[in-house]
Order: structure tokens, then C-alpha cells, then sequence
């Protein structure tokens, strides 16, 4: 009996030790998954809290840059604004835009049409539409548009002598934009045709933030003739010198495709 107990002792003593072991590793096991299960939640609860704090914080933001911003102003003296842009240069977009203000008075003759350049790194209006004087001012300081071929124009390009380099940084870009938009005597334009810089940056996103603009789609394919471009060149738009053309009947299609469009929409009373 006394060998049988001594080999069952030991024997007993192991099952405690494994049986207390592996309590221990199951409570150890409970107590790990208990913890784990309480930092998942502390995690959610922070993941979410912080979601939460992101998107009150997403709506301030949006809120101060909303008082930031411009507000969008018609421009006096003017109804419609139609502008042409490119996203490279030297594509014909002050070529389109000439040609598109005198496509639009020679199909409706009755509508007063203007031409606004607002490049002022390069303007090329002045060439084009073979303008090379400095605007009067009114009473109030207002710089008259200048006149050729029926279309009101004006360019940064009738300020600045074109031997004399100028310089622009940001915020005389900006100041610069700002006298053209708001510090010019448009006589009761009915269609603004606006030439803007090549490219994204300053000034489109000041003319997108301020100017209430109409949408034109894809309305024309304008074909690349040299008789465009030489026509332009002497300070003549192809649709004055050569209103007969195919060039000019191009132009003229673009026209009544704009006309077409503008008078579907919206014009506030207000705007003149």
C-alpha cells in the first residue's frame, strides 16, 4: 500500500498542479480577452469620438471659408458673361474670344457686345483688335471702354507701356483684376466675352469666385487655319476680314450656338 500511495502521491500532486495550471491559464485567458474587449471598446469609443470632433471641426472650417470667400457681384453695365479659357497657352483661346465677340454683334447686330482681356501677363487684345490708345476716364473715375469693329474693349494692355516690362506678383494680379472688373463703364453690354491667362490659377479661380458666369458646353470645333491667325496678327478678327469665309462662318455657328444658350437662361433685372 505504502509504494502504492507513494507512486499516487506524486501522481495526485501533478493532477492538482495541471488542473491549477490550467485554471490559471484559462482565468488568465478570461482576463486577457475581458481586457482586450475593454481596450476595443476604449478604441472604438476614442475612433469615434474622434469622428465626431473630424466632422464638427469639418463644418467649422467649411463655415469660415465660406465668410472667407468673395461673394459673387454682376458687373454693372453688363448682362452675360462668357468666358474663354484654356488649360495651356498659345491653343487660340484670345484668338476664339475676339473672333466670338465679333461672331456675336455681327449675328445680332442690335446687341451690344464687349471684350474683356484679363491677362495681364500677356495681354493680346490691343493687337488683335488694333487698339493701342489709353481709356478716359468719367467724372467718377470709371475708365471708358475703347471701340473697334462695334465691340467695347478693354485690356490691361491700354495701362501698361508695351516696352516697358512689367512685373506682376500676386497681389497686384489681384488688384490689377479687380480695377478691370469693377473699374470700367460698360454701356449696357448685353454679352461680356471674357479672355482669360493661360492655365489654373489666380486669376480664373478670382473670376470664378466673383463673377456670376454662364455655362457654355462643347458648342463648336474651330478648325486651325493660318488665315486666322494672319488675319488677327494685322488687328483684324477673320469675322470682320473676311466675313464670307468658311473660317468666319465657323465662328459665326459658335455664336448663334451661345445665343442660343444664354437666352435659356436667368437674367436679374439688376444686372444693368
Amino acid at each position: 500500500m505504502l509504494h502504492l500511495c507513494q507512486r499516487s502521491v506524486p501522481n495526485y500532486i501533478n493532477q492538482v498542479l495541471m488542473a491549477s495550471v490550467h485554471y490559471m491559464i484559462l482565468k488568465f485567458s478570461i482576463i486577457f480577452v475581458t481586457a482586450s474587449v475593454c481596450v476595443f471598446h476604449v478604441v472604438n469609443t476614442f475612433y469615434d469620438c474622434q469622428k465626431t470632433d473630424n466632422s464638427k471641426l469639418g463644418n467649422r472650417q467649411a463655415q469660415l471659408m465660406a465668410r472667407g470667400l468673395p461673394k459673387q457681384k454682376p458687373i454693372t453695365g453688363v448682362k452675360q458673361i462668357i468666358l474663354v479659357a484654356s488649360g495651356k497657352g498659345g491653343v487660340g483661346k484670345s484668338t476664339t474670344a475676339v473672333n466670338l465677340s465679333a461672331a456675336l454683334k455681327s449675328v445680332e447686330p442690335n446687341k451690344i457686345v464687349g471684350l474683356l482681356d484679363t491677362d495681364v501677363y500677356g495681354p493680346s487684345v490691343p493687337l488683335m483688335m488694333n487698339l493701342h490708345e489709353t481709356p478716359l476716364l468719367t467724372r467718377d473715375n470709371m475708365m471708358i471702354p475703347l471701340v473697334n469693329y462695334g465691340l467695347q474693349c478693354m485690356s490691361m494692355g491700354f495701362l501698361v507701356d508695351d516696352r516697358s516690362p512689367v512685373i506682376w506678383r500676386g497681389l497686384m494680379v489681384m488688384s490689377a483684376l479687380e480695377k478691370l472688373l469693377r473699374q470700367v463703364a460698360w454701356d449696357a453690354v448685353d454679352y461680356l466675352v471674357v479672355d482669360t491667362p493661360p492655365g489654373t490659377g489666380d486669376t480664373h479661380l478670382s473670376l470664378i469666385q466673383n463673377l456670376p458666369l454662364e455655362g457654355v458646353d462643347l458648342l463648336q470645333d474651330i478648325p486651325m487655319d493660318p488665315a486666322i491667325t494672319e488675319t488677327t496678327d494685322q488687328g483684324k478678327p477673320i469675322v470682320v476680314a473676311l466675313p464670307n469665309s468658311s473660317q468666319a462662318e465657323a465662328y459665326k455657328t459658335l455664336a448663334r450656338k451661345v445665343i442660343t444658350f444664354l437666352k435659356k437662361q436667368e437674367v436679374p433685372e439688376n444686372k444693368i
